[in-house]
């Protein structure tokens, strides 16, 4: 029977570990490659896949919204457009209680029931936790991963 409390605290705390982990590799891979360099790995001849050092493209994105509309409205007025639009000041601040002085409900607002949802909360040692249960051969990474064995 599983112990579905303790895989899930498990497995965040892998994950956290298994990313920072796996920034700093990636950094160490990366230290002094150029474009194009690539390596692969293998497990007993079977490929696990491979890495490689890629060249970014290259690409515009709108940096200054003014500038462009104050060129667009001179030179290619047809691609400007106008929309109204609510001050969002003023939605986040109906949104609270979105009503009329009547009572009534402003047309346009409905109510949202919120679902619950899992937190997950990792205790202040919990790395700890886990590195020592898993050092006690307690806990196995791959009896939590349910990997088969």
């Amino acid at each position: 029977m599983s112990n579905l409390p303790q895989e899930i605290l498990a497995l965040t705390l892998l994950q956290k570990q298994i990313k920072a982990s796996l920034d700093e590799k990636r950094a160490q891979w990366g230290a002094g490659k150029t474009p194009g360099d690539r390596n692969g790995a293998a497990i007993d001849g079977e490929s696990m896949g491979t890495i490689s050092f890629e060249q970014a493209k290259a690409s515009f994105k709108l940096a200054d919204p003014v500038a462009a509309l104050k060129w667009a409205q001179e030179n290619n007025p047809q691609v400007v457009k106008f929309e109204p639009f609510l001050d969002p000041g003023w939605v986040a601040a109906v949104s609270k209680e979105p009503v009329t002085a009547e009572g009534e409900l402003i047309p346009g607002f409905e109510l949202v029931e919120p679902a619950p949802k899992i937190v997950v909360r990792t205790a202040r040692d919990g790395a700890g936790v886990l590195s020592r249960a898993l050092a006690a051969e307690k806990l196995s990474v791959a009896s939590v991963l349910q990997v088969e064995q």
